[in-house]
């Protein structure tokens, strides 16, 4: 198993081998939608199957994500952040895992005209996540230099900044991570972490998947 998550049905998950056959097909969904390229695709949601599937399946192609927290989207949420965050990002489409929770980050002005996959609750004129299962498959074409994502600073010291995290980066980290650990099986990990920060981003997610965990 690659990653599991709990849901109210009880448990999914997806082996290693669905996981590379979902990927190769949702980026052939993503080339059909012509939202591949070097605007990143801005993901409003929360960790899951899905999540992951297409985050993988955007970077493949050379389109960076852009794991946006997922309180910008919310009801309650300052609608400014959410528009700071697209002023920076420049996003080419939009990924939800439930697009009636986050309906008011989907309906922001900042989004309008952009293409939205939703894994829940699609709204008319959304794509919905099961049709990109349905894309002729397309093999990675990412190199090492192309951006893999953006993640967004807390804004500690102003108004959040992307910071670019390229493929060749985000391996590297792993490796490093790993050769700390002198254990040869491959990891059981829990992760709460949100995709949107860098630990559960470049830390948790791709070490389990480096080594086979």
């Amino acid at each position: 198993v690659w990653l599991a998550e709990r849901s109210g049905a009880g448990w999914r998950s997806v082996t290693f081998a669905e996981a590379h056959e979902r990927v190769t097909a949702i980026a052939g969904g993503l080339r059909t939608l012509g939202v591949v390229g070097a605007a990143p695709l801005l993901i409003l949601g929360y960790n899951g199957l899905e999540h992951a599937l297409i985050a993988y399946a955007a970077m493949s192609q050379g389109m960076p994500i852009a794991p946006v927290s997922p309180q910008y989207g919310l009801k309650t949420a300052n609608p400014e952040r959410l528009a700071r965050a697209c002023a920076v990002l420049k996003p080419a489409a939009v990924y939800t895992d439930d697009a009636a929770l986050f309906a008011e980050g989907l309906a922001a002005p900042s989004l309008a005209g952009l293409p939205v996959v939703a894994s829940k609750d699609a709204r008319p004129g959304d794509v919905a996540f099961a049709d990109l299962l349905r894309g002729a498959p397309a093999a990675a074409s990412a190199r090492p230099t192309d951006h893999a994502k953006y993640l967004l600073t807390s804004g500690s010291t102003g108004h959040p900044k992307a910071v670019i995290c390229s493929h060749a980066n985000v391996c590297l980290n792993s490796a490093q991570i790993a050769a700390c650990f002198d254990d040869p099986d491959p990891p059981v990990m829990v992760n709460s972490a949100p995709w949107s920060h860098s630990l559960g981003a470049n830390s948790i997610t791709p070490r389990s998947l480096h080594r086979g965990g």
